[in-house]
């Protein structure tokens, strides 16, 4: 008897849960749009939304469904434990599992639309520099650009950074949105070194913007020479005109005019024009008596020199880089000389071109090809250096055996040949 209640009790709670879990299936299809597969299928191609509207609609309902889904799974763990043979409770889970995937399927679906409405209201900002795309950002429209996202421009001396610009405008990259992809240009301000040069010394140096001009420096002066402007490249240009658009070097051009500058022994500075391209003593007229001039600087209209023997007391004898030939004796007696120039320039040279200049110690000879003639330095000091601007070998290939005579006491005893790559010497 105890048995036959027992089982009715069973066959009670088993309905009565059946009966649940049928009514709580039906609530759940009352409740919700599930598709099949081909049902799902169709909605990736036509685009079907079941009726919703935005973004928060589509995560509204996959919140929804997925809470279905766990409340489903619970359901089927229940009816599990009393399916044994009864078939009804079989068919009753498989049904559910089937609905199980009906919404999942629906969850794949919305997620889809979601991700295809976010790829909708992506724009892209692109940055230029100097007309080249240096970087590109993904931006939510009506977002802005993240502060990390921007590129960093570094600045120097000569290179300053002014701002992002779109469609030639400045904009605030904190407070502009983003309603569409656009392309930003770096504004930039750069700047340049104007360098102004007279003979080779660097005489005023400008920090210039690009595209504006630089500032004229004073004309520079050189004796003897009349300034006739600045040059790039070989060729004079208006300094105050002329743009600046990289870093510019302009030079100081001068044009001989003829002038023989010279000083008397109280430092009396006289000009003489000359109208000769040989400078020759005979020819050379001047106010005051040779033998007081200290100074000689000669103009580059000469070719040829020759001082003579009436300069006695000349100290400094500044020669022009046109130079070619310097005749026998050149300098001969001038025995206040110390030292002198040779320029690259010089070709050829005579006989004693240094005679009894008893106080010159030291000659600079820029042309390593420069061949002296016999007995150059005859009468010169008793230790006399010459800085060659050539090699040894290049000296020893002369073979000098006249550089002075030896048998006259009044040569120097000792002549010192510093070479680039060492000395000679003659004693």
């Amino acid at each position: 008897m105890k048995k036959w209640i027992t089982a009715i009790v069973c066959i009670i709670i088993i309905t009565a849960f059946g009966l649940l879990v049928y009514f709580n299936i039906d609530a759940i299809k009352s409740n919700s749009t599930l598709y099949t597969k081909e049902q799902m299928d169709e909605a990736y191609k036509t685009g079907y939304n079941d009726g919703l509207k935005n973004e928060q609609d589509y995560i509204y309902q996959i919140n929804e469904f997925s809470t279905k889904i766990k409340e489903l799974e619970s359901t089927i763990d229940k009816l599990t434990q009393y399916v044994s043979e009864n078939e009804e409770l079989k068919t009753t889970i498989k049904n559910l599992q089937l609905q199980i995937e009906q919404l999942k399927a629906t969850i794949k679906y919305y997620e889809e639309l979601i991700k295809n409405e976010e790829d909708k209201n992506i724009v892209f900002v692109n940055f230029y520099v100097n007309e080249e795309i240096v970087k590109s950002v993904a931006v939510k429209i009506g977002g802005i650009v993240p502060s990390t996202e921007i590129p960093e421009i570094e600045e120097t001396e000569y290179l300053i950074f002014n701002g992002w610009e779109y469609n030639g405008e400045f904009v605030d990259l904190n407070t502009f949105t983003i309603d569409n992809s656009i392309d930003l240009e770096c504004n930039l301000t750069y700047f340049y070194l104007v360098t102004f040069n007279v003979n080779e010394e660097i005489i005023d140096t400008q920090k210039i913007e690009e595209g504006k001009f630089a500032r004229v420096p004073d004309s520079p002066q050189k004796d003897g020479y009349v300034f006739k402007g600045w040059s790039l490249n070989n060729s004079i240009v208006d300094v105050a005109s002329f743009l600046i658009n990289n870093d510019v070097e302009f030079n100081a051009i001068f044009e001989n005019t003829n002038i023989i500058i010279y000083k008397d022994i109280n430092n009396q500075k006289y000009e003489i024009k000359s109208v000769d391209d040989y400078f020759y003593w005979k020819t050379f007229n001047c106010p005051v008596d040779k033998s007081s001039i200290v100074y000689i600087e000669i103009p580059s209209c000469f070719n040829r020199i020759n001082l003579g023997q009436f300069f006695k007391n000349v100290e400094q004898i500044i020669l022009p880089e046109t130079i070619k030939q310097l005749d026998d004796n050149c300098f001969g007696e001038c025995n206040k000389l110390t030292t002198i120039t040779l320029p690259k320039s010089i070709e050829t040279v005579g006989r004693k071109i240094f005679k009894n200049c008893s106080l010159l110690s030291r000659i600079i000879i820029l042309n390593p090809d420069l061949n002296l003639q016999e007995y150059p330095f005859e009468g010169c000091a008793s230790i006399l250096t010459i800085e060659y601007y050539g090699n040894k070998q290049q000296w020893n290939e002369k073979e000098y055996d006249n550089l002075y005579d030896l048998n006259d006491s009044l040569n120097a005893k000792k002549i010192i040949i510093e070479c680039l790559d060492g000395s000679i010497i003659y004693e």
